[in-house]
């Protein structure tokens, strides 16, 4: 009669020696206990609610499972205490050998010392040789440039020539920009001699650069225009330029100030006028300036295309009328309006408006524009003179 399987419950035990066997991966082994288990599907739970294990065997295998794990067990703890031994004696070993090693060092140290320190004399000897070497350069660097400037004349200028990468999005991003030597905003760029962006100049070069000027952008393309170079606003090279390329100078100054730029935006208009608490309020209904369409004007050219008009407006239960009745309020943009940097001028009728008013001087409107930096400076020395 075939002997029926019973199921015991199994356990998991810590052996230590086996943690180190290539393979096993862990310290755990399995073992069968003497603890039957009537219904193996029954999970029941152990003190730390996991499940309890449970494995079928008969009588036999358990016995003939129980002794190999006692076998296991004690091979394991005679191995484990020749491993304490054999550790115990290493370390004791290793304090030892540890001292006499420290002890050879001690007989060294005193040759080590020097070699190092004699190692030390000599690179502080190369250390000086450099520098000399340095110095020597440096030297010959400026009796070479002292030569070349007595023939050629002093570099007494920076020209900037942005890139791409480095430059803002404008119309004028690559402009080149020409510097006093020595301004705060070009000192070590033109040492750079990689990066080609700052360049010392001559009289000579200057002028080439002056010459060329820079293209115009747009977008990050070019136009095709071409800007007049620029003058650093911080160290004002106008009077050295002045005396190193004389009418040339005043002619190109003269030209590029004399460039006319756009009116502000629509939006902007008020506050660049300086006319913002003057300015048309229809929600409040208040009076005051504002654009006047300038249609007709611009087809007879009567107006340039930089030049916008503006007007008197007053606020009506009928919409908003241009008027022509408060002629103070145009006279009054002549007096305001220069010395906030916007020219003022009348301008005639257009044919459109009928032969009773056509060439007649605008009753309505003022064409106001920017004044160019050559109008300004004139302007300045003007006032400075009176």
């Amino acid at each position: 009669m075939t002997e029926q399987p019973t199921y015991y419950k199994t356990k998991k035990d810590d052996v230590d020696t086996l943690n180190d066997v290539d393979g096993h991966g862990y310290e755990s082994v399995e073992f069968i206990t003497d603890q039957r288990v009537e219904d193996p599907l029954d999970q029941g739970y152990s003190d730390n609610w996991e499940g309890i294990a449970v494995a079928r065997a008969t009588e036999a295998e358990r016995t003939e499972w129980t002794a190999a794990y006692g076998k296991l067990t004690e091979r394991a703890g005679k191995i484990q205490d020749k491993l304490d031994a054999a550790r115990g004696a290493w370390e004791q070993a290793q304090g030892v050998y540890t001292d006499e090693l420290r002890d050879a060092y001690a007989d060294y140290r005193p040759v080590n010392d020097l070699i190092a320190a004699r190692t030390e004399e000599v690179d502080k000897l190369r250390e000086e040789a450099h520098q000399e070497a340095e110095k020597a350069r440096a030297r010959a660097a400026v009796e070479a440039q002292a030569k070349e400037d007595a023939e050629l004349g002093a570099r007494a200028w920076v020209t900037h020539h942005p890139n791409s990468m480095s430059a803002k999005t404008a119309p004028d991003m690559l402009v080149p920009v020409v510097h006093n030597a020595g301004c705060s905003v070009t000192k070590g760029g033109e040492d750079r001699s990689y990066q080609n962006e700052y360049r010392y100049a001559r009289a000579a070069d200057v002028r080439k650069v002056l010459e060329e000027g820079g293209p115009e952008m747009s977008r990050g393309r070019a136009t095709g225009a071409t800007l007049p170079a620029r003058l650093c606003g911080r160290c004002k090279p106008e009077a050295s330029l002045r005396e190193a390329l004389g009418e040339y100078f005043e002619n190109w100054l003269v030209k590029a100030e004399s460039v006319q730029k756009p009116m502000p935006t629509l939006q902007g208009m008020p506050k660049a006028l300086g006319l913002a608490d003057e300015w048309l309020d229809a929600y409040r209904k208040k009076d005051g300036y504002n654009l006047v369409s300038n249609k007709y004007y611009a087809q007879e050219k009567l107006v340039e295309p930089y030049e916008t008009l503006v007007g008197w407006v007053v606020v009506g239960e009928k919409g908003n009328t241009v008027s022509s009745k408060h002629p103070e309020k145009l006279d009054a943009l002549f007096a305001k309006l220069p010395a906030r940097g916007f020219a003022v001028r009348r301008v005639r009728e257009p044919q459109v408006y009928g032969p009773k008013v056509a060439g007649a001087d605008a009753k309505t409107a003022v064409a106001v524009r920017r004044m160019t930096a050559h109008e300004i400076r004139q302007a300045k020395a003007g006032n400075a003179r009176t």
